[in-house]
């Protein structure tokens, strides 16, 4: 495993408090994040881009550009999860996953 280095933003914040983790019905499951919904609905990039508060175009669409950019920001929670997950907290700032673990410091 390389270092890797990841900067926690507010947008990152937003959308980990909007997350649909699924109710556990058997006590032995592991919680898990709804894959086709995770933040209400099936449309993953048009949900990120009305948590973070941007505007439909005259279209009453979203431009291609910020779909694209709103699935990077989603692609990145995957990392946003381990960070919390690993610290117990989270915060925005600057962390750092230590050489060949699977811990991350904030740095």
């Amino acid at each position: 495993m390389t270092t890797k280095r990841f900067e926690i933003t507010k947008d990152h914040l937003k959308l980990l408090k909007r997350m649909n983790v699924f109710d556990i019905e058997n006590p032995m499951d592991a919680p898990m994040i709804n894959q086709k919904a995770p933040y209400g609905t099936v449309d993953i990039a048009g949900d990120v881009l009305e948590i973070l508060g941007h505007e439909k175009g005259l279209s009453g669409e979203y431009p291609q550009q910020q779909r694209n950019q709103a699935a990077i920001v989603h692609d990145q929670m995957s990392i946003v999860l381990q960070i919390l997950l690993r610290l117990g907290e989270i915060r925005t700032g600057e962390f750092k996953r230590v050489p060949d673990t699977d811990r991350w410091v904030e740095i």
